[in-house]
Order: C-alpha cells, then structure tokens, then sequence
C-alpha cells in the first residue's frame, strides 16, 4: 500500500500563520483607508462653512505710505 501524503509531516504546512497576517493587514489597510477619507470629508465640509460663514475686510493704515514701485525698498 502507498503511504497517505497527507499523513507525511514534512510536505504538509501550516499556512493559518501567514493567511491571518494578510487578513490583518488588508483589515488594516482597509481600515485605514476608509478612516482618512471620513477625515477628510470632516475637514473639508468644517473648511467649507468656516469660509461662508465669516467675511475678511481689508483696511488701510492712514500713515501708510503708496507704493510706487515693486520690491522690498520701494520705500525709499
């Protein structure tokens, strides 16, 4: 009779090890795509209202002096 090659330890391998590893790193992966992308929709609609919400005035300083010409001494 032939020996079973299932019985045989050598040939026979524990992959449960390895197959959990790339379960937890997809899940994690996973995971951490769908995180950023909640985020980043958070930021942007709290950006979003943020910008409606207050206007920016600009004013002049009453001392300030024209500029005439370009660049860091147009001043002088």
């Amino acid at each position: 009779m032939k020996p079973s090659t299932t019985s045989n330890p050598e040939r026979k391998r524990d992959r449960s090890g390895r197959r959990s590893f790339f379960i937890r790193l997809l899940a994690a992966v996973g995971g951490g795509l769908a995180t950023g992308s909640i985020l980043h929709r958070i930021v942007r609609s709290r950006a979003a209202q943020s910008g409606d919400e207050h206007s920016v005035t600009l004013n002049t300083h009453p001392l300030a002096v024209p500029r005439s010409k370009e660049g860091p001494q147009s001043n002088v």
